[in-house]
């Protein structure tokens, strides 16, 4: 396959901010719990907090990493950042003392607005991070000056910065398509993190891209979005945060994605017409009452990404509200959606967005004969630019024409969708045989006792690698047996797990992600 030239997008993120908050002004943008922000309230205080920013030294490409959950002050804090020209550093909130150390030392991060829950990761940071300024995103009993000196250098509160860039002007910055606005740090599932560096125009692209593909289910004056997907994740950073602010759209931020109890009272106060989530996310929902007894008239669009959506819960979430659920494919590395399946039950993930293509190659990066299995490696205008100061990764990841190389493993159907199959590095080798754990996964949870399931590989003295599950189960009547004779009815022999654990939970990222790296032998 050929691909053509990678479009040229010439809008900035600044540009969409503008035209919306001036088109929409009146109308409300994000809601967390009984607060609210209107699109006028939104220009007003991210330009105090940009101006803040700027008096305080940060300029143009210069990383300012923000660290907080779905509230109403990361959408402020994020604007303010963008408005400055500043690259936004997306920082998971619920970071061990290494993994945020490690952020901000390789993105060289000058200024970090921390939510207060996360302090106590933050202060255990500083001494490998001495030049980083800092802003708390403050509960109403914080206390700056007894922070600071806990801290032992300069805390501003949120609050208070806000008040400093009331009397202060906001500076007119020169930003460009082609300037950098985030670094979104990959999982690291091998090692430390990489850094995806991400231009306006990649975002730009893909809020087109989606929008393009969405067509008449994004149309209308009352499109109101579910974000329970943490915003530090690009998933709902560019579907939810960006998106549905173009379209002039409501955003209800959760900021606990594990509270079903207030997921159930927004959706209930708010004509919800927009869902985005991660597998487990649906599964969840669809098991707890409350959530089943809703009303799902209003909703019209359900995505589901970050990793594989099982067919199991697709038929579900069918039954239950009456929406197809889509499933959309990409990575950090492409801003993110790549291609997305809008409701076609043996589509897989779809054809590719506009102004992309995709190709299946080998490990020498040659394209595999039709019909074989082959990573999936991507070309479009939401591609990122490459790895944060690290050309070894970047070398790595991308063809010599261009392509970035996902570590997805996918095939392409008569119909030219694609499917993917797992991620290369998880694949498991039993005598030769490959089993992707994706496959095995899916006939465990057609087992009506299955919540969820996980699969990994072991080491085996004989196959080399041994299929192993971990199962969380919905009734406790369901036996070892049971699993290996749905795994029987659905798979070769070779790919039936030689060992089934029944485990109260399954270890999983912050948004939600099933973590097989953890179930892994030592």
């Amino acid at each position: 396959m050929t691909p053509t030239d990678v479009h040229q997008y010439d809008s900035t993120l600044v540009d969409m901010f503008d035209e919306a908050t001036q088109q929409y002004s009146q109308r409300v943008c994000y809601v967390e719990g009984d607060n609210t922000l209107t699109f006028a309230q939104l220009e007003e205080r991210s330009a105090k907090f940009c101006a803040y920013l700027q008096d305080h030294g940060v300029k143009k490409g210069d990383r300012v990493a923000l660290m907080c959950p779905n509230t109403l002050e990361f959408m402020v804090c994020m604007w303010g950042i963008i408005r400055t020209g500043a690259v936004q550093v997306n920082t998971n909130p619920n970071y061990t003392t290494r993994e945020l150390t490690h952020q901000l030392t390789d993105a060289s991060v000058s200024l970090l607005v921390f939510h207060h829950s996360a302090t106590a990761t933050v202060q255990q940071s500083l001494t490998d991070i001495p030049q980083c300024k800092l802003v708390c995103i403050d509960a109403p009993d914080t206390n700056a000056e007894q922070m600071s000196e806990t801290m032992g250098r300069t805390v501003t509160c949120f609050s208070h910065a806000l008040k400093m860039g009331e009397s202060l002007p906001v500076f007119s910055v020169s930003i460009e398509p082609s300037d950098k606005v985030f670094l979104q740090y990959t999982g690291g599932t091998t090692g430390f993190s990489k850094g995806a560096v991400l231009l306006h125009s990649n975002i730009v692209a893909n809020i087109d891209q989606s929008r393009d593909r969405l067509g008449d289910l994004l149309e209308g004056d009352d499109n109101v979005i579910l974000t329970v997907l943490p915003a530090y994740h690009i998933f709902a950073l560019t579907v939810n945060t960006m998106l549905y602010f173009a379209l002039g759209g409501k955003n209800i931020l959760i900021t606990n994605p594990k509270d079903a109890p207030l997921i159930v009272k927004q959706w209930e106060e708010h004509q919800v017409t927009a869902i985005t989530g991660v597998n487990t996310l649906y599964n969840g929902l669809m098991n707890f009452e409350p959530f089943r007894a809703l009303s799902f008239d209003s909703l019209r669009l359900a995505v589901g990404g970050g990793t594989a959506v099982l067919s199991s819960t697709a038929k579900s979430w069918k039954e239950l509200t009456g929406v197809a659920l889509f499933e959309g494919y990409g990575l950090s590395e492409t801003a993110p959606v790549a291609s997305l399946n809008c409701g076609d039950e043996n589509g897989g993930i779809g054809k590719p967005v506009k102004h992309t293509t995709f190709k299946l190659i080998d490990d020498t990066d040659n394209e595999v004969a039709s019909g074989e299995r082959g990573e999936i490696a991507v070309k479009g205008p939401q591609v990122m630019q490459g790895y944060w100061q690290n050309e070894q990764a970047n070398s790595q990841s991308f063809t010599s024409d261009g392509f970035f190389k996902t570590g997805d493993i996918g095939t392409l159907d008569e119909n030219q969708n694609y499917h993917i199959v797992d991620r290369k590095k998880d694949m498991i080798l039993v005598s030769g045989f490959n089993v992707y754990p994706n496959e095995v996964e899916n006939a465990v949870c057609q087992h009506p006792g299955v919540l969820e399931a996980a699969c990994v590989g072991g080491r085996d003295d004989k196959q080399g690698e041994r299929v192993r599950v971990f199962v969380v189960l919905k009734d406790d009547s369901v036996t070892k047996e049971a699993i290996t004779e749905v795994c029987r009815e659905h798979l070769a022999a070779y790919k039936v797990p030689k060992e089934v654990n029944f485990v109260d939970e399954l270890p999983k990222s912050g948004v939600g992600k099933i973590l097989r790296r953890k179930l892994k032998d030592d």
